[in-house]
């Protein structure tokens, strides 16, 4: 099949979204992939407060890379069209720019029918801005997978403005796929579709290699306590600091961007070490001990569905997280919950004590959720009848 993405990430990003994954096990199965991630405009080189953002830099810098289609190393197209204006911008917070924005100044309707991908079997669209590409794809099935609850993240478009947008795209698609319970139950009440649950998962081989131990490791005499992602708005900083100088004898190692300017250089038990390539990151958690995902309570979180779980879990670490909807209803045994920083450390001395054996039921569990069998029941999913509205 000719299976096109339309990803909020590029795949040449630092983070490794579903997307990407998901594309890489479709263009193992021997499908045609082209990837198209969120498009570059002229505004976003007049952001010059976000420009001195390294993070923003480097997001732009991965888009500019495939302006030209360009395949990588897993046979997989790539290309960002360049668009004159963007969505969720200030005076651009308006639905009707992805309804009927078609121009691009680099031809993208050109370039999809020069590879052959003006025609396709398969959309998946996660990116609620590139909902314009519908008039560029002729594709026999269009899913639409929501990771998140777009609406209610504080960054962005929006909320009225993605809500109506999320509803077409709805009435639009084949099939409607959500990564989490609670946002199944938004998607009925706000737009009245029975949308599929489909979890994100882990690249189990990725994970599951042997990697020596970091270098940044071999000082560190105390249990480690690992996190790794974004320090974004989602992130509960207060939480972890508390919890920090509430347990002096662990190591609290941050692996992710803004890591060194966002955590507090006076606690000395926690180790901000910036962001690591994602080819490095195994490394560091198969040589920590615990895992921990300390997020906000906000709704936003709620319905998320955290791939670093399974890559811990996978990695053979015992997880403390917030105690998040989503997480809970899966009632992994590997997982502990707490919501202040004096629980949070109690579970995680709990959990040290019985690492052996939270380890093995973690990395028995985590094996189920390969991106792999993810993948073969999405294109089992967007071949079925068309989803059913309320």
């Amino acid at each position: 099949m000719k299976i096109v993405f339309l990803s909020h990430t590029p795949r040449n990003y630092l983070f490794k979204v579903g997307s990407y994954h998901l594309s890489n096990e479709c263009a193992r199965l021997g499908h045609e992939v082209l990837y198209i991630p969120s498009p570059l405009s002229p505004f976003h080189f007049l952001n010059f407060p976000k420009l001195g953002d390294k993070d923003y830099r480097d997001v732009i810098k991965s888009r500019l890379q495939t302006l030209q289609p360009e395949k990588d190393s897993h046979g997989i197209t790539n290309l960002t069209p360049f668009v004159l204006t963007p969505y969720n911008k200030g005076i651009f917070d308006r639905p009707e720019i992805p309804l009927r924005q078609q121009f691009t100044f680099n031809q993208i309707k050109k370039k999809l029918k020069n590879i052959g991908f003006d025609s396709v079997d398969l959309v998946i669209q996660d990116k609620v801005g590139l909902f314009f590409m519908r008039n560029l794809i002729n594709a026999q099935s269009w899913v639409y997978r929501a990771t998140d609850d777009y609406s209610n993240m504080s960054k962005g478009a929006g909320k009225k403005s993605i809500q109506i947008l999320e509803q077409k795209i709805c009435n639009f698609s084949n099939h409607v796929l959500v990564t989490s319970e609670p946002l199944q139950q938004v998607f009925k009440k706000r737009y009245g579709v029975d949308a599929s649950i489909l979890r994100n998962g882990v690249d189990a081989n990725h994970f599951a290699a042997k990697h020596n131990q970091p270098k940044e490791y071999t000082s560190i005499t105390k249990p480690i306590v690992l996190y790794v992602g974004s320090l974004d708005e989602r992130f509960h900083l207060e939480l972890l600091t508390q919890a920090a100088q509430q347990s002096p004898e662990l190591q609290y190692v941050i692996v992710g961007p803004k890591s060194k300017e966002r955590i507090p250089d006076n606690i000395p038990n926690i180790t901000a070490l910036g962001p690591k390539p994602y080819e490095q990151v195994p490394a560091y958690m198969q040589h920590a001990d615990i895992g921990i995902l300390p997020l906000k309570m906000t709704e936003a979180n709620h319905a998320r569905s955290p791939m670093k779980i399974y890559e811990y879990g996978i990695s053979g670490l015992p997880v403390v997280s917030t105690p998040l909807r989503e997480l809970k209803k899966r009632k992994e045994k590997f997982i502990a919950f707490a919501e202040d920083s004096t629980h949070f450390h109690r579970q995680i001395q709990e959990s040290l004590a019985q690492k052996d054996q939270l380890s093995s039921i973690a990395k028995r569990s985590s094996k189920k959720h390969s991106w792999q069998s993810i993948t073969e029941q999405l294109l089992s999913l967007s071949m079925a009848p068309k989803s059913k509205t309320l």
